[in-house]
């Protein structure tokens, strides 16, 4: 049981002596409890002995401390136990929990995957349709509208680009803007985007600002994405700015408008663009703070790890 030769004294060897030196403390508490004369005496923990060629071995422990007297005055006068080896069910045991956890390491992964696909739908696909469907609705509305020939050009353009963003989910949640030129040249590109749609954006980079990994990059690309258009179809406000750049170890983003705003804690429209924006500055490891009030404009504040790309 101890692993000691079958003529070793074993009276020159105690069982604490045995124990693992970080079991070693759990162990003397265990047995200092059921020497406590108000308790059961019974004591019973798992705990690892050390054997003589250093190898390490899993029991557990039961004992039961005998007592003389009458509480609470009695006293401990013997301790009686008996020890089991547990070592095979100890490793089976530890590769079940390990399999449980990558099971919900991957299944966390799985979530999060498609939470993002949801995320690239709705701030992509969705929003290039919608603008389409905005162009529309203005050729019906307006008293007089552009010729006909403009806005078709422009449907077409934003309908291409939804049947590019389209294509780009079957393939790959990258948009390519990312991967060729950085989250500057893509957010500029947003930028242009809403300003054909009549509204005055202001952009201040950080034109020092390096590549990023690309979870960084494409988290505050489709945030600003999300922001301008919350803000081009909810603020009526006709002027956004958009901060980005870095500051030390962190990236800073801020979208903000001078619109209607409105009461943060009653979002049922849009909630999920907003649910997104925050999740997916959570999953890239930083927060993002949407700030409004009815009539004060609205504030979307991202603070993102910076991590330069590889």
């Amino acid at each position: 049981m101890f692993g000691l030769a079958a003529d070793a004294d074993v009276s020159q060897i105690t069982f604490r002596d045995r124990v693992h030196p970080d079991d070693r403390e759990r162990v003397n508490q265990a047995v200092q409890k059921a020497f406590d004369p108000n308790g059961d005496g019974a004591y019973q923990i798992d705990c690892r002995l050390v054997w003589p060629d250093n190898t390490i071995h899993w029991f557990v422990v039961k004992g039961q401390a005998l007592f003389e007297g009458e509480k609470p005055n009695r006293r401990a006068i013997r301790l009686i136990g008996a020890v089991a080896e547990i070592t095979e069910r100890k490793k089976t045991i530890e590769s079940l929990e390990a399999e449980q956890e990558f099971l919900r390491h991957t299944i966390e992964l799985q979530d999060h995957e498609r939470q993002l696909i949801a995320y690239e739908i709705h701030d992509g696909l969705v929003q290039y349709v919608a603008g389409a469907l905005m162009e529309l609705e203005s050729m019906r509305l307006h008293d007089n509208p552009q010729p006909t020939t403009v806005k078709i050009d422009r449907i077409e353009g934003v309908m291409r680009r939804a049947v590019g963003e389209g294509r780009r989910l079957i393939n790959g949640i990258r948009t390519p803007i990312l991967d060729d030129f950085g989250v500057l040249i893509a957010v500029e590109h947003l930028i242009q985007e809403e300003e054909r749609a009549n509204v005055q954006v202001e952009f201040v980079p950080d034109r020092g600002l390096e590549r990023m990994e690309p979870g960084i990059e494409e988290a505050l690309y489709r945030i600003t994405q999300e922001a301008l258009t919350n803000a081009h179809k909810h603020s009526q406000s006709k002027n956004i700015r958009v901060d980005l750049g870095r500051r030390g170890n962190r990236v800073h983003l801020e979208v903000r408008d001078w619109g209607i705003g409105f009461t943060p804690t009653n979002r049922s429209k849009g909630i999920h663009g907003l649910r997104g924006m925050t999740e997916r500055a959570r999953i890239a490891g930083g927060v993002c703070q949407i700030e409004s009030a009815p009539g004060g404009g609205t504030r979307v504040v991202v603070d993102l790890p910076y991590l330069s790309k590889n």
